[in-house]
């Protein structure tokens, strides 16, 4: 269930996942402020990283700069027979640019430029925390990445120029 508390009116996409109209999230199904919506569906589709985010008429980009967007990940025996990596050894990293400054980091106020060429910011941000890190073994890991960015593309690497292998896009 979605309750919704923003002073605006929002609703739930389900990026990838196979769900009947009525819990898509079309715009014209918004839930006003202060409303709720159940959403019921089955899960009808293989092993999948999948990403939600809000998708109201003219407030989604903001609703998502502003951390509204996240993972649903399907899951499958046919996956789980693959034995990858799983646990602390799984990493779900969401990326946004964002500003370097911490108090303006999720505010959404676009200039000029952005409206021309792409909200684009100074800061990567990883789940929500600027410019994170993470400590690993020389352990196998698996990360599933979404690029919840408004304009930026990434170009990923590891920092020692060691390959990885993509598995799925």
């Amino acid at each position: 269930q979605l309750l919704n508390q923003l002073p605006e009116p929002t609703i739930v996409h389900w990026h990838g996942a196979l769900v009947p109209e009525a819990a898509d999230g079309h715009p014209r199904f918004a839930i006003p402020a202060g409303a709720s919506y159940q959403y019921e569906f089955p899960m009808i589709q293989g092993a999948a990283t999948l990403w939600y985010h809000p998708h109201p008429h003219h407030a989604t980009a903001g609703q998502v700069h502003r951390g509204l967007a996240g993972f649903l990940l399907v899951r499958d025996e046919e996956e789980d027979a693959l034995g990858l990596p799983s646990g602390p050894r799984e990493v779900l990293l969401l990326l946004q640019d964002r500003d370097d400054n911490p108090a303006r980091a999720f505010e959404y106020d676009l200039t000029a430029a952005d409206r021309e060429d792409g909200l684009l910011r100074e800061t990567p941000f990883g789940n929500g925390v600027a410019r994170p890190m993470l400590t690993v073994s020389r352990a196998r890991y698996r990360f599933r990445i979404l690029n919840g960015s408004q304009a930026r593309v990434y170009h990923l690497a590891l920092s020692d120029g060691s390959a990885f292998t993509v598995i799925g896009n």
